[in-house]
C-alpha cells in the first residue's frame, strides 16, 4: 500500500466524522450548531437578501428556506459519499469484484459504489473482496442510514418550530389587528377581559416568547430566516408587539388597581429580555452587541413617556414607575435596536416601529 492511498483513505475518514459530527450537532445537540449546516445556511440567506427591495424579495426569500433546507442535506449526503469514495478509492482495482461491464474502476465508479452503499440501495455490481473492506462496507450503509435518520429528525425540529413561531405571529398580528401595537393589546385587554384574563393573557405570551426563543437557539438560521409568502406570518412584528407589551404591563400594573398582573409582566420581560440577547448573541457581531448595552436615549424615554400617557389616558390610573423608569428605558432602547438590527439581518420590513404611531 503506497503512502497516497493512505492519505487519501485518512482524509475521507475524516470528511465522513465531520459530517457525521455535524448532523449530530444541528440535529441534536440544544446548544451548538454544526459549522458546515451554518455556512450553508448563511450562504443561502445572504443570496436571498441580496434581491433589490419589492414584491420580488418576498418570492426569493419564502424560496429561501426550504432552499436552506434543502441545501444543508444535500451537502451532508454529498459530502459523506465523497468521504467514502476516497475510502474505497485507494482499493477499488484490486480489492472490489466487478460486474463485466464495470471492468474498468476508478474514481467515478467509487464515487458510485459509495453512494448506493451509504443510501442503502445497493444493487450488488461492485462487491468488496475483503473483511476490512466489507466491514467498511457494512459500516458506511449503516452510518449511512443514521445519516436519514438524522435528516428526518431535523427536519421535524424545523416543523415543530416553524408551527410554534408562525403560531405566535398569526396570535399577535390577530390581537393587535396587525399594528404590532402591544401597548393596545394590553389595554383592550383589561378594558375587555379584566384583569384575570388579561394576567392569564400575559403567562401565556411569556410561555410563547419562551418556546420561540428556545427554538431560536437550537435551530438559528432557519427557525429564524425562513420567511413565507404572507408577510404577516413573519416574527419580528410579533417581537415587537409582545416587546412592547411587557413594557405596558409592567406599568399598568404599577397602579393600584392592577397590582396582580406584576408577575406576568415581569416574567414576560424576562423573557423578552432573554430572546433578544440569546438571539443577539448567535446572529449580531460584536459592535452591534455593544450598540444593544450602550443605555437607553432621548428616543427610548420619549417611547416609554408615550406609552405612560396612552395608559393614564385609558386607564385613569396614577402609575407610580420611578423605580421602573431606568430599566423599562432600556429594554425599549434594547428592544428597538435589536429590531432595527434584524432588519438589516433578514430585511423584515415590518410595521412601524413603536415611537412613529400615534
Amino acid at each position: 500500500m503506497e503512502i497516497w492511498h493512505v492519505a487519501i483513505a485518512a482524509a475521507g475518514t475524516a470528511l465522513m466524522i465531520m459530517v457525521l459530527i455535524d448532523v449530530a450537532l444541528t440535529a441534536i445537540h440544544p446548544d451548538l450548531e454544526g459549522v458546515l449546516a451554518k455556512q450553508t445556511q448563511r450562504g443561502v440567506w445572504a443570496v436571498a437578501v441580496r434581491v433589490p427591495a419589492g414584491a420580488m424579495r418576498r418570492r426569493v426569500q419564502a424560496l429561501a428556506g426550504p432552499a436552506m433546507i434543502a441545501a444543508t442535506f444535500i451537502m451532508w449526503v454529498f459530502a459523506f459519499i465523497l468521504g467514502f469514495a476516497l475510502v474505497v478509492y485507494p482499493f477499488i482495482d484490486d480489492a472490489y469484484r466487478a460486474e463485466p461491464e464495470l471492468s474498468d474502476l476508478g474514481f467515478l465508479q467509487a464515487l458510485y459504489y459509495s453512494g448506493v452503499t451509504v443510501t442503502v440501495l445497493g444493487y450488488g455490481d461492485i462487491t468488496p473482496v475483503t473483511w476490512p473492506l466489507q466491514l467498511a462496507t457494512f459500516a458506511a450503509s449503516a452510518t449511512g442510514f443514521v445519516l436519514l435518520t438524522g435528516i428526518v429528525t431535523y427536519v421535524i425540529q424545523v416543523v415543530t418550530a416553524l408551527n410554534e413561531r408562525v403560531h405566535l405571529a398569526l396570535r399577535l398580528d390577530d390581537d393587535t389587528g396587525g399594528s404590532a401595537d402591544g401597548t393596545e393589546l394590553i389595554l383592550n385587554a383589561l378594558t375587555e377581559e379584566g384583569i384575570v384574563d388579561t394576567r392569564r393573557r400575559l403567562e401565556e405570551l411569556g410561555d410563547m416568547i419562551r418556546d420561540i426563543d428556545d427554538r431560536l437557539h437550537r435551530l438559528p438560521m432557519v427557525a429564524l430566516c425562513y420567511r413565507f409568502a404572507d408577510p404577516r406570518r413573519d416574527p419580528e412584528p410579533a417581537f415587537e408587539a409582545a416587546f412592547e407589551a411587557a413594557v405596558a404591563a409592567r406599568l399598568v400594573s404599577t397602579g393600584a388597581p392592577y397590582g396582580r398582573l406584576a408577575p406576568a409582566a415581569r416574567s414576560l420581560h424576562r423573557a423578552s429580555h432573554r430572546l433578544i440577547m440569546d438571539v443577539s448573541g448567535q446572529h449580531l457581531n460584536k459592535s452591534a452587541r455593544d450598540e444593544l448595552e450602550a443605555g437607553p436615549d432621548d428616543d427610548a424615554r420619549a417611547e416609554l413617556e408615550m406609552i405612560r400617557d396612552r395608559i393614564a389616558t385609558r386607564t385613569r390610573v396614577a402609575i407610580h414607575d420611578d423605580a421602573l423608569s431606568d430599566d423599562l428605558a432600556d429594554f425599549v432602547y434594547r428592544s428597538r435596536r435589536f429590531l432595527h438590527r434584524l432588519d438589516m439581518l433578514t430585511r423584515w420590513r415590518g410595521p412601524a416601529s413603536m415611537r412613529n404611531r400615534p
